[in-house]
């Protein structure tokens, strides 16, 4: 800063102090008037009594855990929420009639604007809370009825704790009725879809893939004897061929006598077939065990055998006899007969070959359609596993819920629990009297000095060199100046002035004094 700007700076400091010291006493007065009028405004004002009631959240009696809160939102929130409801115009209308609050305002303001004071009257804090684990908050009421104040803030604190409770049990009814009603619709779904699946299956009962490898088993059992049924056939066609070839004199009479009167037939090849064909199957059963692929086939070709020969005809009966009444047949008749019976046993064997045959196609075409099925079972049961998946689900969350609205009606649950309620206070909270005091005599001195230094800037009057300066023509000099000249009497003046106003402040602060004594007795002067 230069030379020049401190010499300006010095010059209005100066210029402020000799305007406050010639203002002096219109300062001291002034502020000493307001102070003391402000004083006495201040021990008028009526006193304001607070009453609090602390409310504990207590934790949940069962572990979240096994049961999990039906709530679901920190106490915190829960609070803010409760807060809206009973801090509402209806509920805080009721109290102010309950209780007669206010009843000098209500004469001269609506009800709205009593709401809104008492709301201002009502301060909420939340103390000892962590996240969203047990703690408490204080309500708190303040009046200019200590007794009233007191009632008021205790039916506060029930009005928290009736609306939480309510709260809880109407979130818990109300998840679980809306559960239940989605769990319904999605059973109803998911059994309209198991319907599906059950009637895909019955319709396509054999070509499901998880029955392929049966299909697949059943088809190499079905080789296996058609293997063994042309191995047969080729058997007997080659019999046949060599009974054709050989001549009539291999067939004599003599060779078909029977003493029973009964000549070899197709029936007794064949029982003879299957009785050989059970003694094998019984030494199989003693090692192997039904299910054995070796004892299945058995059974398949003891089963043909067994067809076979209930489909055979009569036999014939022979009609040649001899003297003792022994049947005979001739060597034509006898050649004749055997071709005849494997005629018919190869029409057998190929009656059934045909039918094995069939019974592969059958088979593989059901092996041969697993993989359309496979993917036409993966179209409809991809919606089933996701509404499965969500029927479980809801079904979990159902029977959570169901439990959690339990625990609130037996009122194990977190809740909201009195910890301190109010009491009526023995003295008042406000106003702070020797705070306003203070600072109404500090407004009073900074106002009286505000108001010098603005009268003193609207008074044309020359109080110093530099006003001096302003006034005159550019480059005039001032010589000399003449300073004040005070007299005896003057000064007995001043003197007489500055004793009768100090006697009279003094007198003014007594008497003020003694009327905030009187008036509240216990506060400090």
């Amino acid at each position: 800063m230069s030379s020049s700007a401190m010499s300006e700076l010095r010059q209005r400091v100066d210029a402020a102090r000799e305007t406050l010291h010639y203002y002096r006493w219109w300062i001291f007065f002034g502020t000493l008037i307001l102070t003391l009028a402000s004083m006495v405004v201040i021990t008028v004002l009526p006193d304001e009594y607070q009453a609090s009631t602390t409310i504990l959240v207590e934790p949940a009696k069962v572990p979240p855990q096994y049961v999990p809160d039906s709530v679901g939102i920190g106490w915190t929130d829960q609070l803010a929420t409760i807060s809206e409801q009973v801090l509402s115009s209806t509920n805080l209308e009721q109290l102010i009639d309950q209780f007669n609050l206010y009843p000098n305002e209500q004469k001269s303001i609506g009800r709205e604007a009593l709401i809104h004071a008492m709301r201002a009257h009502i301060d909420i804090a939340v103390k000892n809370a962590a996240g969203n684990g047990p703690g408490a908050f204080t309500i708190s009421y303040s009046g200019r009825n200590p007794s009233v104040v007191a009632q008021v803030a205790n039916q506060l604190a029930s009005g928290f704790i009736d609306k939480n409770l309510k709260m809880r049990q109407q979130l818990a009814v109300g998840t679980t009725q809306f559960l239940e009603q989605q769990l319904t619709a999605v059973r109803s779904n998911l059994e309209d879809r198991e319907a599906k699946i059950r009637a895909f299956k019955m319709k396509y009962l054999g070509q499901m893939p998880e029955q392929l490898p049966a299909n697949l088993e059943a088809i190499s059992q079905l080789q296996t004897t058609l293997v063994a049924n042309a191995d047969q056939l080729n058997h007997l066609q080659q019999q046949q061929l060599q009974i054709q070839n050989q001549p009539l004199s291999a067939f004599s009479p003599s060779t078909a006598l029977l003493a029973s009167g009964k000549p070899a037939t197709e029936r007794d090849a064949l029982e003879a077939q299957r009785a050989g064909l059970q003694s094998r199957m019984a030494l199989l059963e003693q090692e192997y065990t039904p299910e054995y692929p070796d004892v299945l086939n058995l059974k398949m070709r003891i089963a043909g055998l067994t067809t076979r020969i209930n489909a055979l005809p009569p036999d014939p009966v022979p009609k040649v006899e001899n003297g003792h009444g022994k049947r005979l047949l001739t060597a034509r008749q006898v050649k004749a007969a055997r071709l005849t019976d494997l005629s018919r046993q190869m029409a057998a064997l190929e009656q059934q070959q045909a039918a094995i045959k069939n019974r592969i196609a059958e088979y593989q075409s059901k092996a041969d359609a697993a993989p359309l099925r496979q993917e036409q079972f993966t179209d409809l049961s991809r919606g089933y596993s996701t509404t499965k998946d969500r029927y479980d689900s809801l079904l979990q969350k159902e029977y959570s819920a169901q439990m959690a609205a339990d625990l609130e009606a037996e009122q194990k649950a977190a809740r909201f629990s009195v910890l301190d309620p109010a009491v009526p206070p023995q003295s008042p909270y406000a106003p702070k009297r020797p705070l306003l005091m203070a600072g109404a005599a500090f407004a009073a001195f900074a106002l009286c000095v505000g108001l010098a230094l603005g009268l003193d800037q609207l008074n044309p009057a020359v109080k110093a060199e530099s006003d001096l300066m302003d006034t005159l023509p550019k480059g005039s000099l001032v010589l000399a100046s003449i300073p004040v000249i005070e007299t005896v009497w003057d000064r007995r003046k001043h003197s007489l002035f500055r004793i009768v106003a100090l006697s009279a402040s003094l007198a003014a602060c007594l008497m003020v004094a003694g009327f905030i004594w009187m008036k509240h007795p216990s506060m400090p002067l």
